[in-house]
C-alpha cells in the first residue's frame, strides 16, 4: 500500500482484544502507516494473536515542483521530480471543468531513478481566459497517479508583428495586439546583451501609431531579440538586420 494511506484491520475472533500498538479494546482498527509496519491483536488471557504486516510501497514519483508561465504566445509547463519508482510517461492535462478534460501529450520519465530531474512542456495553443493542467503520472504496469492541479491565465489577443523584417537597423515598428497595460520593449544582441530600450502603452493591432523605435546609430548586420515585458509575461521575438 502507498504511504500515509488508511486500513482497516480485523481481529479473526469474537471476543475481547487488545492492541498493543494503540492500546484500544475493539474488534476493528484503522492504522495510517508510513513505514513497514507490523500490527498485533490479541484476546485478554493472551491465548489468541492475530499478527499483520504492512508493506508500504515507494512512491512512484515524488514530485518536488510544478509551475505554469506565460511565454509568448504559449503556456510552458515545467516540473520536477526528486525521485521515481518505474515511471512510464507523464500524460500532461488541461481543463476549464472537469467534464471536458483534454490530453495535451506525454513526456517519457526516467523508469526508477533516486535523481533530480527537470522536466517541461509547451502548450502551443492555449485556451483564452482560465485554464488548469495536472500531470497523470503513469507507471510501466499501467498504474497511475494524478498531480496537483495548477491555473494558467491567457487574456487577449498577444499578436506581436514586426516590421521590416528584415530591416536596416535604423528604426523598427512594432503592430501589437496587448491589452495589458504599460510595456517594457528591449532589443537585446546575439549574446543576450540589450542594445536599445523604451517604454510604450499597450497597443491594438489596428492603431495608426505603431510603437517604433529608432536608433541614433544603425544597428550591426545580424540576428536580434526584440522583448516585450508586461505584468502579464515575457514575448520574445527574433528580427534580423541586414
Amino acid at each position: 500500500m502507498a504511504s500515509g494511506n488508511s486500513v482497516t484491520l480485523d481481529a479473526a475472533w469474537v471476543g475481547q482484544y487488545t492492541w498493543p500498538h494503540s492500546g484500544e479494546t475493539v474488534r476493528s482498527v484503522t492504522v495510517n502507516p508510513t513505514m513497514n509496519t507490523t500490527y498485533t491483536v490479541t484476546d485478554s488471557y493472551g491465548c489468541i494473536t492475530n499478527t499483520f504486516n504492512i508493506t508500504i510501497s515507494p512512491l512512484p514519483v515524488e514530485l518536488v515542483t510544478f509551475t505554469a508561465r506565460l511565454e509568448d504566445d504559449q503556456i510552458t509547463l515545467d516540473w520536477k521530480t526528486a525521485s521515481e519508482f518505474n515511471n512510464d510517461f507523464f500524460d500532461v492535462q488541461r481543463f476549464t471543468n472537469l467534464e471536458e478534460i483534454k490530453s495535451l501529450g506525454q513526456v517519457s520519465g526516467h523508469g526508477t531513478t533516486a535523481e533530480t530531474n527537470n522536466y517541461h512542456f509547451v502548450d502551443f495553443s492555449p485556451v483564452k481566459g482560465v485554464a488548469y493542467y495536472r500531470l497523470k503520472q503513469v507507471d510501466y504496469d499501467g498504474g497511475f497517479e494524478y498531480s496537483n492541479v495548477i491555473r494558467a491565465d491567457f487574456n487577449g489577443s498577444r499578436s506581436v508583428q514586426l516590421f521590416p523584417n528584415p530591416g536596416n537597423g535604423t528604426e523598427l515598428r512594432l503592430v501589437m495586439g496587448l491589452d495589458e497595460g504599460p510595456l517594457s520593449i528591449s532589443i537585446l544582441d546575439i549574446r543576450g546583451q540589450k542594445v536599445s530600450s523604451f517604454f510604450a502603452d499597450s497597443t491594438l493591432p489596428q492603431s495608426p501609431n505603431p510603437p517604433t523605435i529608432k536608433f541614433e546609430t544603425p544597428l550591426s548586420q545580424g540576428l536580434y531579440s526584440v522583448q516585450i515585458k508586461s505584468k502579464a509575461g515575457i514575448i520574445t521575438r527574433k528580427w534580423i538586420v541586414k
